[in-house]
């Protein structure tokens, strides 16, 4: 099965590389600029190295070790890479919530990605950040079959212990939508929404991402931090 992820490589140019990760398993490239690419490669039809900027890349499961040890997501310096490349983020903050509807109570992930994920493919968007965690499987699903990455967030309010987010974490950090955590929504603005001081936010974020990092050193970490004036 081929799940498409967009990125932008170091010279610019859109691609979109297919993965789904198995246990231990190397891989075999087969490239293609057609819609159709995964049918194609599943069939043997292999093209030339597209000319396109828009450049299709399905990897194909082989019985043999991994080439590297590389980590699927790194960070070098203030570059994100996925696969050893750039990620050229170009995003939005997703927080489906039905007209008159209030957060988080009628926060429905489930409900609105089949129009949503349509309108960020339509508009070249290739990641999402929330404010509360995607955890249903089936929605990551569909957000990574349209090229979308997840900066999903695990932690903004400081009336939960720093524990809570354990079990988020575990539930999804295998998917390959998952390109970060984050923690804190503008956390020195609102004191992790329990008007906490900054020092206690601080402190309390600091707790949380040492948690995290005992249960998931494959993915990067953030810290979303209110612009000061």
């Amino acid at each position: 099965m081929a799940i498409f992820c967009y990125f932008a490589n170091a010279a610019g140019a859109r691609a979109a590389l297919a993965v789904w990760l198995v246990g231990s398993a190397a891989w075999r490239m087969c490239e293609s600029t057609e819609l159709n690419a995964s049918t194609m490669c599943d069939a043997g039809s292999l093209t030339r190295p597209p000319m396109l900027l828009q450049q299709r890349t399905v990897l194909r499961q082989l019985d043999a070790s991994p080439p590297s040890t590389r980590k699927r997501i790194e960070v070098h310096g203030r570059q994100v890479l996925a696969f050893g490349k750039p990620v050229h983020l170009k995003g939005v903050a997703w927080n489906p919530v039905p007209k008159g509807g209030t957060h988080p109570d009628d926060l429905d992930f489930a409900g609105f990605v089949d129009r949503d994920v349509a309108l960020m493919e339509k508009a070249g968007l290739n990641a999402v950040r929330t404010y509360e965690p995607i955890l249903d499987t089936e929605v990551l699903d569909k957000l990574w079959a349209h090229g979308i990455w997840v900066i999903n967030s695990v932690y903004n309010f400081g009336g939960l212990p720093p524990e809570s987010v354990i079990p988020n974490v575990n539930r999804v950090k295998h998917h390959p939508a998952i390109l970060m955590w984050t923690i804190g929504n503008e956390w020195n603005y609102n004191g992790l929404y329990k008007g906490m001081g900054f020092r206690d936010s601080a402190d309390r974020l600091q707790e949380v991402a040492r948690i995290i990092k005992q249960h998931d050193t494959e993915h990067p970490l953030g810290c979303i931090y209110g612009e000061d004036h």
